[in-house]
């Protein structure tokens, strides 16, 4: 785009856009350095007046601006309108409505969390049900992964004091134990039955086709269950430490009462083989198994010591070392560019590597601070990139200049190439935007704020130099300290564009704040499974983070937060 080339837009509804172009009639330098990328403004235009009927949703929103004395409004590499939510006026960005929104679709998704745990929605004690959805599609099942990811979340709650939910995290400790215990057809607990994707919601064995195994199950389980442990042995008591050395890790192997041991044995000797991925689609080594299956090691070290089991300590480490070079001293999950790839083999699967599964990996297994896999990690922020990028153009419903052909926030789904409409795969499916895949970067993006808030630098390498770019004119090798220009810009830059995704879930949403597992790429109506679990619990994660961030700018005096 020319620098002097000015735009306004006039967006009719949420899925037309008409540009009107004009040429600027005064140019001026403030203009010249905006454009130049030494200085980036917020994402948002200058003003917006909504206009909206609830007939057919339909929106109208004209942005102005004044420079000169002339009304314009400039679209900067990123700016982006969206709609407004179905019938809810449109708003700019970082308002209070986007911040009230949140607020409010985070308490409700932890309370819809709530409504589906057994017994409460008729599955057994303590086992948590996929969706409620039996029929088109059924979904009425529990799965291991998504248990952990979802209970993950109860867990971040009770750590930080909500004390009434250790009962939500004992019962589901107990249902862990007994789907452990029961042979299925991956196998009994000793010889391979750990790897299990999902049971019916009774708690008994599934018994129809499907993608076995899946071995990030285990590892996610024992994730969250050391934490659990950690927090009880942290507390002190006699009841605590009995339950956690007798229940959750029992150094007896020979004991079916040691959930954690149990993963940890199961996790350290199978996730060097290939399995299904967390889409149930392809067999394969797979990025998000082998970051879980590290995380848990790692984490399973450190409870071993704690508890004296030294000899298992050394062994988890010596696997954990293991896996990390696996995962880093190969090509194997590396694009060229540095950023990662979900899949070892992407060629074999007919993918091109791209998949949401690199961040969610990082969101369910990363560290802050870590140089690999935590969210500043240049190749962290370099797949926040490329994945986002890849879904430019895919969807209708993102169909503005700069969606298409700039930085402005996009609906992501799993990957690219996905066939699942959320009922069917077939040859004339084609795949939607989910829910948790979109709440997915502004997750990941709030959770890189509070890490460059907290060091007060940033710096810029080759790998994550197009990330920055995206916000500021920078080259590698630049480093940026608090209260400087350039560290102003990028913490604007990334905190607007994390409203962005934020702004286009709260179009989206489902009725009542309901969410999905998709919405439609054509009309944006909400689509396959409804009160998806992982949605909630993955809505939830993100607000919780975007909490964290606004206490974050606050304390260490960020000037561009202001």
């Amino acid at each position: 785009m020319s620098r002097t080339r000015l735009l306004w837009q006039v967006h009719t509804n949420r899925h037309t856009t008409q540009t009107y172009s004009c040429a600027c009639l005064l140019f001026c330098p403030h203009l010249q350095s905006v454009m130049d990328g030494k200085v980036v403004p917020p994402i948002a235009p200058f003003a917006t007046y909504p206009k909206a009927t609830r007939q057919g949703h339909r929106t109208k929103t004209l942005a102005t601006g004044a420079l000169v004395g002339v009304a314009i409004v400039l679209t900067f590499r990123h700016s982006f309108l969206v709609g407004a939510p179905r019938g809810q006026p449109a708003n700019t960005w970082g308002s209070s409505q986007l911040h009230d929104w949140i607020a409010h679709e985070a308490t409700f998704s932890e309370r819809k969390i709530f409504d589906q745990l057994g017994p409460t929605v008729g599955a057994g004690e303590g086992l948590v049900v996929a969706s409620p959805s039996t029929s088109h599609p059924d979904y009425f099942y529990t799965w291991t992964r998504d248990s952990a990811l979802v209970t993950a979340s109860i867990m971040d709650r009770l750590v930080s004091g909500e004390n009434e939910l250790e009962a939500s995290l004992r019962l589901y400790s107990y249902s862990q134990a007994k789907l452990q215990s029961t042979c299925n057809k991956s196998g009994c607990p000793a010889d391979g039955g750990l790897g299990e994707p999902k049971f019916n919601a009774d708690g008994t064995p599934f018994d129809g086709s499907w993608g076995r195994p899946q071995r990030d199950g285990p590892a996610l389980r024992a994730i969250t269950l050391i934490r659990f442990a950690n927090y009880l042995l942290d507390r002190g008591t006699g009841p605590d430490r009995e339950f956690v050395s007798r229940f959750l890790y029992n150094q007896d192997t020979s004991s079916s009462q040691s959930i954690i041991k149990n993963d940890l044995e199961y996790t350290s000797h199978m996730c060097f083989d290939t399995s299904y991925d967390l889409w149930e689609e392809k067999q394969d080594l797979h990025f998000f198994t082998l970051v879980a299956c590290r995380k848990a090691l790692s984490s399973g070290a450190t409870l071993a010591d704690r508890l004296g089991d030294s000899g298992a300590a050394a062994w988890y480490r010596q696997q954990f070392s293991v896996m990390t070079s696996r995962i880093l001293d190969s090509n194997m999950f590396f694009f060229p560019d540095g950023s990662y790839r979900a899949y070892a083999n992407p060629q074999k699967l007919e993918r091109r590597g791209v998949d949401s599964a690199v961040l969610l990996a990082v969101l369910a297994a990363g560290e802050s601070g870590d140089p690999n896999f935590g969210p500043t990690a240049p190749a962290v922020l370099a797949s926040v990139k490329v994945y986002v990028d890849a879904f430019r153009g895919l969807y209708p419903i993102a169909n503005s200049s700069e969606q298409l052909f700039g930085s402005a926030p996009v609906p992501t789904g799993r990957y690219p190439e996905d066939k699942w409409d959320g009922y069917e795969t077939g040859s004339n499916t084609l795949g939607n935007p989910w829910y948790l895949c979109t709440v997915a970067v502004p997750h990941l993006i709030d959770w890189a704020l509070v890490e460059f808030a907290s060091a007060g630098n940033i710096t810029v390498t080759d790998v994550s130099l197009p990330f920055f770019q995206q916000f500021v004119s920078v080259k590698p090798g630049d480093v940026f300290t608090n209260g400087s220009a350039g560290f102003d810009s990028i913490v604007l830059g990334m905190r607007t564009w994390s409203d962005g995704f934020y702004e286009i879930l709260r179009q989206f949403q489902g009725p009542g704040g309901v969410l999905y597992e998709q919405f439609n790429r054509d009309t944006g109506e909400p689509q396959g499974a409804s009160n998806l679990t992982w949605s909630f619990a993955a809505f939830a994660n993100a607000a919780r983070a975007r909490h964290n961030l606004e206490a974050s700018m606050t304390s260490h005096r960020i000037a561009s937060w202001d």
